[in-house]
């Protein structure tokens, strides 16, 4: 079975909802053993129709362990504000560069060739096409 493409992706899981989920967990702080089934409960009510609900619930834990193990190397390069999870909203080039990295077909077979190098790479060129938007 192939993995999903872009498009298909972001029907699964529309880059606006992940948004919503990634704010919401990446505010409760640093990740704990607790958080999981509570993560789990929570894919189960908001994507319970969804096909792809386990998967985006094992991609979002994954994103949130990246944001918590890289944390001090994004507030070193300046893509997250506070060393504090929660204290301060994701800027939105940084949420989109996570996005891409971590929904894209390539993580589902290899989550550990996600680095922060790619990421800072990714959130640089959201910026620039934001900014060539306006």
């Amino acid at each position: 079975m192939l993995p999903p493409s872009a498009d298909e992706v972001e029907k699964l899981y529309p880059l606006e909802e992940w948004s919503r989920d990634l704010d919401l967990w990446y505010s409760k702080g640093p990740l704990s053993n607790e958080y999981y089934p509570q993560l789990a409960a929570y894919y189960q009510k908001v994507q319970a129709k969804n096909p792809a609900m386990e998967e985006n619930h094992r991609r979002m834990w994954m994103t949130l362990a990246f944001l918590q193990s890289f944390q001090p190397d994004l507030i070193k390069a300046g893509v997250i504000p506070s060393a504090s999870p929660g204290s301060a909203a994701l800027s939105p080039a940084l949420v989109t560069a996570l996005y891409r990295a971590f929904m894209s077909p390539v993580a589902g077979k290899n989550p550990r060739g996600i680095t922060v190098p790619l990421i800072l790479q990714v959130v640089k060129e959201q910026k620039d096409w934001n900014e060539d938007r306006t």
